[in-house]
């Protein structure tokens, strides 16, 4: 799978490869006229192809056959602080993208420290996550939202946020949440009490991530898998 790429850049009967990847494929890999690559578009298809003509800057590929993965049969989004760090962030993105989340919404709260986001760097990360993983249904990037913004999510049925509180008892892994979930993940230094409150009244269902206090791109990691796991025990008892 090392001749796998993604491009969006349709062509009449294939695809049109620039840039760095065309410099990858003639660079790196040495690929030739004729010779089988394979390319997604974030549609949830493969395209088994054939490379049909090279120039400098560009190559074309023509589609052979093509294999559909059906959609995931959940909607896990995440709505979580951008960081100071922009690596950190975009670990972040990497392993949640690997892991199967749906929808990031990258979230700017009172104690966010840096409410940026490269937004053409973000999509070449998860561009080659996808390409690691084989989730090949590209996860939807959102523009920067506030908390205030949160309350207009109203595809998902189970929400919640994770909150450090000594009231709050319940463990994420320990939910029920519907096939539609949405976790809220604050920055460094958590959510303002105001904050909290506000999702809470929202419908928002506070939750721990467990004892271990953790950094916001772990917790955002964490929360991801967990979910995916109690949907993946949920399928396997049904």
């Amino acid at each position: 799978m090392n001749r796998l790429f993604y491009c969006n850049h349709k062509t009449d009967g294939g695809f049109l490869i620039t840039a760095e990847d065309h410099r990858h494929a003639i660079k790196v890999l040495r690929l030739k006229l004729n010779d089988p690559i394979d390319i997604i578009d974030g549609s949830g298809s493969l395209f088994h192809c054939k490379i049909h003509e090279i120039s400098k800057k560009s190559l074309t590929a023509t589609i052979q056959s093509k294999s559909v993965k059906p959609a995931l049969p959940y909607r896990l989004g995440i709505a979580i602080s951008t960081l100071k760090n922009p690596s950190r962030f975009e670990w972040f993105l990497e392993k949640a993208v690997e892991i199967g989340i749906t929808d990031i919404y990258p979230l700017n709260s009172k104690r966010t420290e840096k409410p940026t986001l490269k937004y053409d760097r973000s999509r070449k990360i998860i561009h080659s996550a996808m390409k690691q993983s084989l989730n090949i249904h590209e996860p939807q990037l959102h523009e920067i939202i506030h908390i205030e913004d949160l309350i207009s999510l109203t595809d998902y049925n189970s929400k919640f946020v994770a909150y450090i509180n000594d009231h709050v008892t319940t463990s994420l892994s320990q939910s029920d949440p519907d096939k539609n979930v949405l976790i809220v993940i604050g920055p460094e230094g958590g959510f303002t009490t105001d904050e909290a409150e506000f999702m809470i009244s929202s419908g928002f269902n506070p939750v721990s991530l467990g004892q271990s206090r953790l950094r916001t791109e772990t917790a955002g990691v964490a929360s991801c898998q967990i979910i995916k796991t109690l949907f993946e025990l949920r399928k396997n008892e049904s």
